[in-house]
């Protein structure tokens, strides 16, 4: 569902825009996603927008949020029962993954565009591109997360592996956090 709260007035207008949407993502972790977002335009710029985003897949959850990287032009078409933004924008984005093996960070770009909002529907359209070779271990910020098998979950980020026991976990949120 996407939603104006007040007129986007394409082409130079000013206005608030929300968006909730939900379907099946495609990639390592295909399945059902929901997403949630809003932003601010000004002036036929969007100046401000940030968003949350759930994966449920069977390879593993992924929970994230995302940022408008810079301010860029918007080209969209309003009617009364429709919305439409032709133009992508580029978001950064930040992610935990949880697989069966541990958890994980990711961070990079997204984009985002076109979005379409009809009576019949939302469709949106999202890619993501990893800044990194490989998803790092999610690190621990407490010593009580790594206690009764919480190390497991986490890895060190210098090596990539994760944690072999409580102690080197603790270790970590002690010496290098």
């Amino acid at each position: 569902m996407f939603r104006p709260l007040a007129p986007v007035a394409c082409g130079g207008g000013s206005g608030t825009i929300t968006y909730t949407v939900s379907g099946t993502a495609t990639g390592p972790y295909a399945g059902p996603f929901t997403a949630t977002g809003s932003g601010t335009v000004t002036a036929g710029r969007l100046t401000a927008f940030s968003a949350t985003f759930a994966i449920d897949a069977p390879a593993g959850t992924v929970r994230g949020t995302q940022e408008l990287a810079a301010s860029t032009p918007l080209m969209c078409f309003q009617g009364a029962d429709f919305a439409s933004i032709v133009e992508a924008f580029a978001l950064r984005y930040q992610a935990t993954i949880a697989t069966p093996t541990g958890t994980y960070s990711d961070r990079g770009t997204s984009t985002v565009g076109p979005l379409f909002v009809e009576p019949s529907g939302t469709n949106l359209h999202a890619t993501y591109t990893s800044a990194q070779p490989a998803t790092t271990p999610a690190v621990p910020a407490s010593k009580g997360q790594c206690e009764d098998g919480g190390y497991a979950r986490f890895g060190d980020p210098r090596t990539g592996a994760p944690f072999a026991h409580q102690g080197r976990c603790t270790q970590f949120v002690t010496t290098v956090k």
